[in-house]
């Protein structure tokens, strides 16, 4: 039900949760972040204390909780447009993407399940019709928090496409 609902949805709102500080300081520099066409972030001028904030405001905002939870790939992933926000302060997922992987390139953030669904958006909108059950199990249902063992199936049910859900005839009930 709740996939149908994110899928037709034309936003969904998605609140990480409170911010801390460190996080808050990121996010508003996050705005001011750009990206030439090399493509190489550019950012001003700052000294190894203030860097040494941003990667641990980065780091504190990959390991939000939210990222690990199962029922937000859903959330994240079949909604046509995400408006993502931590405490009162929007969030830019392709900022966060590139400071990962290009400003900080922090190996362990990079496997992070946080850069694992941010990279899944990316992945879906090219491929949905080829991701199938066992591929969505093997990138998130393993890994991600779930209250009752079942869910790490039902609650993927809605990212496969129709026709293989007829195949595989799992119904939740």
């Amino acid at each position: 039900m709740m996939g149908k609902i994110y899928s037709q949805a034309q936003k969904v709102l998605v609140w990480l949760g409170r911010s801390t500080p460190l996080i808050a300081d990121l996010l508003h520099d996050m705005h001011s972040l750009k990206i030439d066409e090399n493509p190489k972030l550019v950012w001003e001028t700052i000294d190894d204390h203030e860097w040494a904030r941003k990667r641990l405001g980065l780091e504190e905002l990959c390991g939000i909780e939210y990222w690990e939870r199962l029922w937000v790939v859903q959330e994240y992933l079949l909604a046509k447009s995400v408006d993502m926000w931590c405490g009162t302060d929007s969030v830019d997922p392709e900022k966060i993407k590139w400071l990962v992987y290009m400003v900080f390139m922090i190996p362990y953030l990079a496997r992070s399940p946080a850069m694992r669904l941010l990279q899944a958006r990316d992945v879906r909108n090219v491929h949905t019709e080829q991701l199938s059950l066992q591929r969505h199990l093997e990138d998130f249902g393993i890994r991600m928090k779930c209250a009752d063992v079942r869910d790490r199936v039902y609650g993927l049910l809605a990212l496969i496409s129709e026709k293989e859900r007829e195949k595989l005839d799992i119904r939740p009930d």
